[in-house]
């Protein structure tokens, strides 16, 4: 029993990780900006330039993944 439950630990962190990579490549997919869709239609470049400094967006993928 003790072999199960470690088995589906390791399963779950593994199914975990593909899922926030799954979530995070479709946020990247095509033209969408994070920066953009948060600041809304109306802003200006000044806040979006903000919003990318503020959530690390303006940082490699790789960082931004990490």
């Amino acid at each position: 029993m003790q072999r199960f439950i470690i088995v589906r630990i390791i399963q779950s962190f593994f199914i975990i990780i593909g899922v926030l990579v799954f979530v995070f490549i479709l946020g990247r997919i095509g033209d969408n900006d994070p920066a953009i869709l948060m600041a809304g239609p109306d802003a200006e470049e000044v806040d979006i330039i903000e919003i990318r400094r503020v959530y690390g967006l303006d940082k490699p993928v790789l960082v931004q993944l990490g």
